[in-house]
């Protein structure tokens, strides 16, 4: 096997791999320190109370262009997003999310709750596993409208040269073409 050498570092600002299918998912009952090997979509519920979920640091791996979307599922209560120092960037009421980055130095946010730009129920939208066929395939996500934002995650491959690429997406079905065997998820939010 060829191998590389430099006397240059490089860094690698995203995740190689992600855990699971590319969304955690928890119900927790206490405040909560997400680290960076979460996964970069978080839904959390806060269950019995208003909670607090605070950012990692860069000395706990914090690293430039990081970002996390994350999504209160709760029904009830509500999660404020905090800063390493605790330093509010913003509170999530039910079914709200926020998108915060990492500049390498410190935590913003680049979406956050406003009104009804607030992520409502049904506004989510997560397909099964998908089976790329080297042909346009077409998801029905059922938001009833364009996706603000689309998106799939890579979850197996079988040779080292693989294509996923989006095509168009309308009211009613996202479309990807992926290389012939490659599976993937597929995610919208409205």
């Amino acid at each position: 096997m060829p191998s590389i050498k430099s006397s240059t570092p490089f860094q690698l600002y995203r995740k190689l791999a992600l855990a699971g299918d590319g969304v955690a998912a928890a119900t927790i009952t206490s405040n909560l320190t997400i680290t960076s090997a979460y996964e970069e979509i978080i839904q959390l519920n806060p269950s019995t109370g208003n909670r607090v979920v605070t950012l990692p640091t860069v000395a706990n791996g914090a690293k430039k262009g990081e970002i996390h979307i994350i999504r209160n599922v709760g029904s009830t209560y509500s999660l404020t997003i905090n800063k390493p120092a605790s330093t509010t960037l913003c509170t999530l009421a039910p079914n709200e999310f926020c998108i915060v980055v990492h500049n390498g130095t410190a935590w913003s946010t680049a979406a956050q709750p406003v009104g009804s730009n607030s992520l409502a129920t049904g506004s989510f939208y997560k397909s099964v596993e998908q089976t790329a066929n080297g042909s346009a395939q077409t998801l029905a996500h059922g938001l009833g409208t364009t996706p603000s934002m689309a998106w799939a995650v890579i979850s197996g491959y079988t040779s080292a040269a693989f294509t996923l690429v989006p095509g168009a997406h309308d009211a009613t079905n996202l479309t990807f073409t992926g290389t012939n065997g490659i599976k993937y998820f597929a995610f919208a939010l409205k």
